[in-house]
């Protein structure tokens, strides 16, 4: 009975190991950063809050969440925020918590245009050498290799 009761507690350990490493490394599964050009960093927290941050060691974000559609051309970084009200936006400038539309951000001047329209937007990446239909990917499924 003694060996028995002794399997017992060695089982439900193991299930208690292995249900605190599920739930540990679930909850990380989906963070990431990744480098853009210029050191800014794609930053995802969770599922709702995906932004872009400045370099540097006072470092923030310049491009609010919900990042949904990013590009990267040279030192041009563009895409689309919408708003999604589970964004941790508690930690972002007042002026960036409803930056809703599409974005460009000139990673080597540090210039940033947010809440533009669709058209709007289409005129200052051609305004930055951009082509007529620039890809944009999801955050989720962006592959850029910071060349600098």
């Amino acid at each position: 009975m003694a060996a028995r009761t002794g399997y017992s507690i060695h089982c439900i350990n193991l299930v208690v190991l292995l249900m605190t490493a599920s739930v540990n490394s679930g909850c990380r599964q989906g963070d990431y950063e990744k480098k853009l050009p210029g050191g800014y960093r794609l930053i995802r927290t969770n599922v709702s809050t995906v932004a872009i941050w400045r370099p540097g060691p006072r470092g923030r974000a310049v491009i609010p969440p919900k990042i949904v559609a990013l590009g990267v051309q040279g030192t041009l970084v563009y895409g689309r925020v919408e708003f999604d009200p589970r964004s941790d936006r508690v930690h972002f400038d007042s002026r960036l918590r409803d930056a809703s539309g599409y974005f460009v951000l000139d990673t080597e001047s540090g210039d940033a245009k947010l809440q533009m329209s669709e058209e709007e937007w289409k005129k200052a990446i051609k305004e930055y050498g951009v082509n007529e239909k620039p890809l944009l990917r999801s955050p989720s499924r962006f592959r850029w290799r910071a060349t600098s």
